[in-house]
């Protein structure tokens, strides 16, 4: 019974929003490929599309690893 019990907390917990890390990375440049990807599905261009998306992927990788710097380098102080 206490399993139960914690694991309906564990999901309560999970079910809160604010406790899950909902961290998006922003910019300019990912707007930009966003758009131009979109734009190449609409325009039926599936083989650009794939490379638009592609360097999306790429973008956010930078913004992911930018990210992770910052923050190992706070923990360490």
């Amino acid at each position: 019974v206490r399993y139960v019990r914690k694991s309906m907390e564990a999901l309560d917990l999970y079910n809160n929003k604010e406790n899950r890390r909902q961290s998006m990375w922003e910019g300019a440049d990912i707007k930009q490929q966003y758009e131009k990807t979109l734009s190449l599905l609409n325009e039926g261009k599936q083989d650009e599309a794939e490379i638009a998306l592609k360097k999306l992927f790429e973008i956010q990788s930078e913004h992911a690893e930018k990210e992770f710097v910052l923050k190992k380098s706070q923990l360490k102080q």
